[in-house]
């Protein structure tokens, strides 16, 4: 719209393919809370989850970072 650049954080994928296609470099990527990340015991069990904010359609982060604390505590 003229020289205002439009963005739709709520459509994000956060692959950061608009930065690299911007010839003017005028996209910054910024962190957005999708939802949040819980850890916790129940008796003898571990537990991790994460639970997406309501309207949110973006899980993929979400499901990223629970995948990471999974993969890190076993090593």
């Amino acid at each position: 719209m003229g020289k205002n650049i439009l963005t739709f954080p709520e459509l994000c994928h956060g692959c950061g393919g608009c930065i690299l296609i911007c010839p003017e470099k005028a996209i910054s990527e910024r962190p957005r809370e999708v939802g949040l990340l819980e850890h916790g015991f129940s008796k003898a069990i571990e537990f991790v989850h994460g639970r997406l904010k309501i309207g949110e359609v973006m899980a993929a982060p979400l499901i990223e970072k629970v995948k990471n604390v999974l993969i890190h505590k076993r090593q």
